[in-house]
């Protein structure tokens, strides 16, 4: 579904990502973690086609991906960056239709079958049927946050790009959005690369991870196989325990700087 070969870039002569090679199949949830400024979001807008490698070659469902024209693509692949939507004037529903525009006509005209049923149904699935009419400059983060959410789900992509889309929310709707995004792929069997900052939520939500550091990778894998005491003082510096919350298979950790006395 996406390979990356050989793939560089570098801003300014100063190199982002050096000879990457990265496979993901269809169905699969990937989490890309990394220290700030070791590529994730250069990683992102390659595969996105908003950037174009300055070598090696991205290949989309077995084409070039270069190949696609930008609306073509949009059927395909949705992104939702990490501050999502800016708090403007437009009401909630009305930002959830924008998600239906590589689907309109030169007139502006949605011609597929049960489009406003569509929209209907993830208005109720994100609980966002009573703000329908509220302008989104009246939400709090976590509800833009749904509401951007409720768009890139009306484009009924096949790949979701995430660029850290939790970073503004707090605890809460952390986990709320990632539920919501978790049921979203269990239910329509996308696929997903999320750049995410917090390791703990990658370790709950993420099935396979892509570690890079100063644009090579680091390791790749299942996350129950990748993530590591080691691996995370080798990656952020810092030393961790690890941790099993009761009733919870999934390993979490601690962290402290590397070095602090306790």
């Amino acid at each position: 579904m996406i390979e990356l070969q050989g793939v560089t870039k570098s801003f300014a002569g100063d190199p982002v990502l050096e000879g990457l090679n990265w496979q993901v199949h269809p169905g699969e949830f990937w989490g890309i973690i990394g220290p700030n400024g070791s590529g994730k979001s250069t990683l992102l807008q390659l595969i996105a086609g908003a950037e174009k490698p300055d070598n090696g070659e991205i290949r989309l469902w077995n084409r070039p991906a270069a190949s696609y024209s930008r609306k073509a693509l949009s059927r395909k692949l949705a992104v939702l960056q990490q501050d999502g939507l800016p708090p403007v004037s437009f009401p909630v529903r009305e930002v959830v239709e924008m998600g239906r525009f590589p689907y309109l006509d030169w007139l502006g005209r949605d011609q597929t079958a049960g489009a406003d049923l569509l929209v209907d149904r993830i208005m109720d699935r994100l609980d966002l049927t009573p703000l329908a009419a509220r302008p989104l400059s009246e939400l709090s983060g976590g509800q833009r946050q749904r509401a951007a959410l409720g768009k890139v789900m009306a484009q009924e992509p096949e790949l979701v790009l995430l660029d850290e889309p939790t970073t503004y929310l707090d605890i809460h709707y952390q986990i709320q959005f990632m539920e919501l995004l978790s049921e979203w792929k269990k239910q329509s069997a996308i696929t997903v690369l999320a750049a995410i900052h917090d390791i703990n939520l990658a370790a709950l939500y993420c099935d396979q991870l892509l570690v890079i550091k100063q644009g090579k990778v680091i390791a790749a894998g299942r996350t129950s196989e990748v993530l590591s005491t080691t691996l995370l003082r080798e990656v952020f510096d810092v030393d961790s325990v690890l941790v099993h919350p009761p009733g919870s298979d999934t390993p979490q950790f601690l962290f402290r700087p590397e070095g602090e006395d306790g």
